[in-house]
């Protein structure tokens, strides 16, 4: 019984470790986001436009969500959200993605600084990533 356990516990290593070696390559650093751009302010802050920057490897297909936050009053905070989720084709080179969201509540968003909170979800089929970046932006009217 013993040579067993030992025998059966050498095998699940060395399986878990060639998935490991295996699934390296393919996670290598070439998806991430490259930055989030300011924002512009649409109807009197109820929306807002902005763009942001992400590479992908050939293959797979991505879409993203983004998240703006902003403290307007001590005990208000502003959170507009907006996503593309229509999967686009990854070319391997730098992607600029433009979207138009919304607020969630009732509390408009304003002129200032906000944070921006993007995920970016990649996938090809055989091997899902989420990529996620925060940044400091800047919203303004047009």
């Amino acid at each position: 019984m013993k040579m067993y356990t030992r025998a059966t516990a050498a095998f699940m290593m060395t399986c878990g470790l060639g998935l490991f070696a295996a699934a390296a390559p393919a996670a290598a650093a070439t998806n991430e986001v490259l930055d989030i751009g300011n924002g512009t302010l649409l109807a009197k802050g109820l929306g807002f436009r902005i763009s942001y920057t992400y590479t992908c490897r050939p293959g797979f297909v991505a879409t993203s969500v983004i998240d703006v936050e902003q403290l307007v009053s001590k005990s208000r905070l502003a959170v507009g959200v907006a996503g593309s989720t229509s999967p686009t084709p990854c070319t391997g080179d730098p992607q600029t993605t433009t979207v138009v969201g919304v607020i969630k509540d009732d509390i408009p968003l304003k002129s200032g600084v906000a944070l921006a909170r993007l995920t970016v979800y990649v996938d090809n089929q055989v091997i899902s990533e989420t990529l996620e970046f925060r940044e400091e932006i800047r919203l303004s009217n047009k």
